[in-house]
């Protein structure tokens, strides 16, 4: 006779497990597209102490080959920022 609370048991366990099985899924998402235009981004040439600006022209070319390389960003060109030379110590006019 102790076979029939073990057996009761074992049925509630596994009803209970069937009533908490992951339910399926309501939404479904495809993404098929994604935004294509480049985002134009300026990088104004770095500088440094006298000695290390060929390092810092150096590192600004990286960095704009890097974003531009990407497919994320198109680096705008030099000769159109209104702004040629900023100090570390400059804010940008974003108003222009």
């Amino acid at each position: 006779m102790r076979l029939r609370p073990l057996l009761a048991a074992l049925v509630v366990a596994l009803a209970s497990l069937a009533a908490a099985a992951p339910a399926p899924a309501l939404v479904t998402i495809d993404v098929t597209e994604g935004d294509a235009r480049l985002l134009p981004i300026a990088i104004p040439d770095f500088s440094g102490q006298v000695r290390d600006d060929d390092v810092a022209g150096q590192i600004t070319e990286v960095v704009r080959r890097n974003l531009a390389n990407s497919g994320l960003f198109r680096v705008i060109d030099a000769s159109a920022y209104v702004e040629q030379t900023l100090g570390v110590s400059d804010l940008p006019r974003f108003g222009d």
